[in-house]
Order: C-alpha cells, then sequence, then structure tokens
C-alpha cells in the first residue's frame, strides 16, 4: 500500500482510489494476430479474455491515490525509452491458475530497459512494487484445463512505439480496462497525451 494512502486510512479518512498498471497497448493489426493465436488453441473449460482487455503488463501499481498517480505519470514523463520490436513466440500455460498466455522468448533491451526505469521511478512514489522478474507476455485464456496447439503457432509481430497507463475497473462481466493516458517512446517524443 502506499504510504499516503495508509496515513489517510489511519486518520479515518479513506482517499478515493484508482487500480491503475503501466502497460504495452495493442494496436488493431497485433489484436488481430492474438485473435489468430487463440483461434488456434484447442482449449477446454477456458475463459478467453476480451480482445479489448489483451496488453502486456509492465508494472503494476494497484489501488492508488491522485497523489500517487500524479507523481507516477511524471516518472513516466521522464522516460524517453527507445522504439522496439517485440515478437510473441511462445505459448505458455501456468496451470495452478489455468492462464494461458503468449511471451517473448527474448527480451528486447529497450523493453528491459522501459521496465527498468519506471520500477526504479515508481518505488520512489512510495508504491510497493513486485520483485519477480518480468516476462513480458499476454495473458490470453483464464480459467483453462488443458491447452493444446491445433497447428503450428506464427509469431505475432508487435512494433511497439508507446507505453500506456491503464485503470482497471471491475464489472459484473469482469474486469474493463481503460487507457487514461500514454507516452510515445523515442527521440521524437512529446511526453503524455491524454485519451
Amino acid at each position: 500500500m502506499n504510504v499516503e494512502a495508509e496515513k489517510s486510512r489511519l486518520r479515518g479518512g479513506e482517499a478515493p482510489t484508482q487500480r491503475l498498471f503501466f502497460a504495452l497497448w495493442p494496436s488493431e493489426e497485433v489484436r488481430s494476430g492474438l485473435a489468430e493465436v487463440m483461434a488456434s488453441l484447442d482449449v477446454r473449460c477456458a475463459k478467453p479474455v476480451p480482445a479489448e482487455n489483451l496488453h502486456i503488463t509492465l508494472l503494476f501499481l494497484g489501488s492508488v491515490t491522485t497523489q500517487t498517480r500524479t507523481c507516477a505519470e511524471k516518472i513516466a514523463e521522464g522516460i524517453a525509452g527507445h522504439p522496439f520490436e517485440l515478437s510473441l513466440d511462445h505459448i505458455g500455460f501456468w496451470p495452478k491458475s489455468g492462464i494461458l498466455w503468449l511471451g517473448a522468448r527474448e527480451l528486447p533491451e529497450s523493453l528491459a530497459a522501459l521496465v527498468r526505469d519506471l520500477h526504479l521511478g515508481i518505488a520512489g512514489c512510495g508504491i510497493d512494487l513486485d520483485a519477480r522478474p518480468f516476462s513480458p507476455h499476454v495473458t490470453l485464456m483464464r480459467k483453462a484445463l488443458v491447452a493444446r496447439r491445433e497447428r503450428p503457432l506464427g509469431a505475432v509481430a508487435w512494433r511497439v512505439d508507446e507505453f500506456v497507463l491503464v485503470e482497471s475497473k471491475a464489472t459484473r462481466d469482469g474486469s474493463h480496462y481503460q487507457v487514461l493516458t500514454s507516452w510515445r517512446l523515442g527521440a521524437d517524443s512529446c511526453g503524455a497525451q491524454a485519451s
């Protein structure tokens, strides 16, 4: 929990929060490629992730106050970063959680640097961050029991030139994600763009 939110809670006044994460948000072309991969799988008892929710989480912030969100956005604005090519080229399955995912065998250095810069900067905003190593993947299905590929997997190529801040809202039908702000990667970037 972030320090300011905890202080507010202890004083008896819960500060309003948003559940946020930084992510790579795919274009429609990339979403189409992800949908093709999903269609090529033989999966039992799985709940597919809605196409509009497909993404790669860079850094999960959790429930944060407006003050913490502002801090996180300032950190993101200061990240120069470089565009990169990402190849999503292998299927993974976590049997314990039933999550079927599509990942990248190789981690581009520009992506590793982006995640590292976000992690180091956001730590100064008072957020307890996950210490597990970053592994780029798109969750395709949840609650899967068994997964087999029906045909060879073709890699989904993704030209990444921006990252985004996303809000997760719980609904009756599951989670709904809304992109709040985006930042361009590269020397010609001009900072944040509200969505």
